[in-house]
């Protein structure tokens, strides 16, 4: 049966075969004749926050490694070096490593995907496309961090792409079983989980999504399940952008309250690649930010960031931002925050 597999998925000689390795900034090492690509990005930051804190160093280095050993095949790793250098020193290299993702992709048809592995849950859009170079500023939103859904699972996923009304439709669905199959440890991550995600072109400018997760989690006496669910969109014209999300959390028993937050920003270009952002974040929840929450410590957290992005190259982004807010001492605390972000 593997055998038959394999030769259903093999690769047919071709002309881009024979061409020599070469690079692309921003899109990495390509060597054709092993149908490879080496890859990645890196991010440095300062921040100084209100309370005297300040924080700097090599926050990202992240490798890509894409095989298409088959034509049906595709093995795809992100591995990460993590705080690697700060104002504290540097970390070992078992601390400062994670396995982002580390997945197979195999194509069933140009519409049907499976991927087994590690990969980013697909929950809201930035979790997605979290990468450093692509968002528009130093910080993530509260709601992305993970502490309401775990950025990464580990597990069986199916991906359907196809057009409905001439507009783009995609839908995933996974099931996670990070408690037998996580490699490395997260700081939040699901014991086991299920969910799934819709987005829909509505027009040339507006895409639409929805997203669930229901997951097993820790709780004080043990385990139990929460349910979650997200609404986003994306609305982009003439390098202008306003994008949402939104989520609600059904708590599991009495003893924990249930989350809701929103976080929404616009885009606006001002001259020679440099543009304004700003975003308006409110959750309300636990301003210790741990994973098990008692209802008596549940308050409304709001935030504000307004900055800049200069993009002199598609591949580089420099950001600088001020933060505000209140109640948030903790989750996304007050200050200057900067960072430089490359594609390499």
């Amino acid at each position: 049966m593997l055998v038959i597999l394999l030769l259903l998925t093999m690769r047919p000689v071709q002309a881009e075969d024979t061409l020599p390795p070469s690079y692309q900034w921003g899109r990495g090492y390509h060597i054709p004749a092993y149908h490879l690509t080496l890859g990645g990005y890196t991010k440095a930051s300062y921040s100084s926050f209100k309370d005297g804190v300040q924080q700097a160093g090599l926050e990202d280095l992240s490798l890509f490694i894409s095989w298409n050993p088959f034509s049906r095949l595709r093995l795809f790793s992100e591995l990460e070096l993590e705080d690697l250098f700060t104002l504290g020193g540097v970390a070992s290299f078992t601390d400062a490593f994670k396995v982002e993702r580390l997945y197979a992709d195999f194509l069933i048809n140009h519409e049907f995907k499976l991927r087994f592995g590690k990969t980013l849950t697909p929950f809201s859009r930035w979790n997605i496309l979290h990468a450093a170079p692509l968002v528009w500023t130093s910080s993530r939103p509260m709601i992305t961090k993970g502490n309401v859904v775990p950025q990464h699972s580990t597990g069986l996923s199916v991906f359907y792409n196809s057009s409905l009304f001439e507009h783009d439709f995609n839908v995933t669905l996974f099931a996670d079983d990070s408690a037998d199959l996580e490699l490395t440890k997260d700081e939040y991550e699901f014991n086991y989980a299920f969910g799934g995600r819709v987005n829909y072109q509505l027009s040339r400018d507006l895409n639409i999504g929805s997203s669930f997760v229901a997951a097993q989690i820790d709780v004080q006496n043990g385990v139990d399940w929460q349910h979650t669910l997200g609404v986003d969109f994306l609305w982009q014209k003439n390098q202008f952008e306003l994008q949402l999300e939104s989520f609600f959390n059904l708590a599991p028993n009495y003893n924990t309250h249930n989350h809701y937050g929103l976080y929404l920003q616009g885009v606006v270009p001002l001259f020679e690649q440099i543009f304004a952002v700003g975003r308006y974040e409110y959750m309300y929840g636990n301003k210790n930010n741990h994973a098990v929450y008692e209802r008596s410590q549940a308050v409304p957290i709001h935030v504000g960031v307004v900055g800049l992005a200069w993009r002199p190259a598609p591949p580089l982004v420099l950001k600088v931002e001020y933060r505000f807010g209140k109640n948030n001492q903790f989750n996304a605390p007050s200050g200057v925050l900067t960072s430089i972000a490359m594609f390499f």
